[in-house]
């Protein structure tokens, strides 16, 4: 960013881009009018409890998130070579399989379901958890 796009609140000491509001102090490096500012931040996206199992189940992670005493959220998790895949269960194919592999009726609108380790295993086979996003780990080289 250009140096002087930063706000008013902000101030250049040396290496250091200080945010005078907040008193937060990030380390730059100035090159010419531009500032180059590198940020690594982590998210906590699940944790293990009582409330929270992550199972490993034919070569996925399972993450399951628990809403009420028999309700949970599945989540799978994919990691191949630096190549992290989320897979939720969210669009009308997945819910629709579901239905199938249940032999729940057609007409009813629920989205919570219960399989057996049988059924559960059908569901991943005929690639359930539709819904993909995938992170790639970068290198230092940008790579």
């Amino acid at each position: 960013m250009h140096k002087d796009s930063i706000g008013p609140s902000y101030k250049i000491i040396g290496d250091t881009l200080v945010n005078e509001a907040d008193g937060t102090k990030d380390k730059i490096v100035l090159k010419g009018d531009t500032i180059v500012h590198h940020e690594n931040r982590k998210d906590t996206l699940f944790n293990i409890s009582a409330d929270n199992d992550l199972r490993k189940f034919k070569g996925y992670y399972f993450l399951n998130i628990r809403y009420s005493d028999n309700a949970w959220n599945v989540i799978k998790l994919a990691l191949q070579k630096g190549t992290l895949t989320i897979g939720s269960i969210t669009g009308e194919e997945d819910v629709q399989k579901l239905k199938e592999i249940t032999e729940t009726t057609a007409d009813t609108t629920s989205t919570h379901f219960t399989l057996t380790r049988r059924q559960f295993n059908k569901f991943v086979r005929q690639d359930g958890f539709a819904e993909q996003e995938t992170f790639t780990r970068m290198t230092e080289n940008g790579r």
